[in-house]
């Protein structure tokens, strides 16, 4: 599955979902966020039958952004299957492996 790049307007998606959803907030100009697109990619290859992958750019969703109180970026949340609320949160840059641990924990 290709991520869904979300704005304010489709942001719902994100929050709302029968299977376990990734969501990172994330700027075109964040040095952090650009080495965490590789690492973000080939998770999205691996979890693609069992995780939707959501990208949120922060210039684009300042209600969401306001919402969830992002102050940096990338921060992403994990959210388990058909729950509303993410159940884990990681702000900065992470390794593959951390991300792989959270996502089976949502899996």
């Amino acid at each position: 599955m290709k991520e869904k790049i979300i704005t304010d307007a489709t942001f719902q998606q994100a929050e709302n979902g029968e299977t376990p959803r990734f969501v990172e907030f994330f700027a075109t100009w964040c040095p952090h966020c650009q080495r965490m697109m590789p690492i973000i990619a080939e998770l999205q290859k691996e979890y693609k039958d069992r995780v939707d992958f959501f990208l949120v750019d922060v210039d684009q969703a300042p209600q969401a952004c306001e919402k969830y109180d992002i102050s940096s970026t990338p921060t992403m949340f994990f959210y388990k299957k058909n729950q509303a609320e993410y159940n884990d949160e990681v702000t900065g840059e992470c390794s593959a492996r951390d991300m792989r641990e959270r996502l089976d924990k949502i899996v």
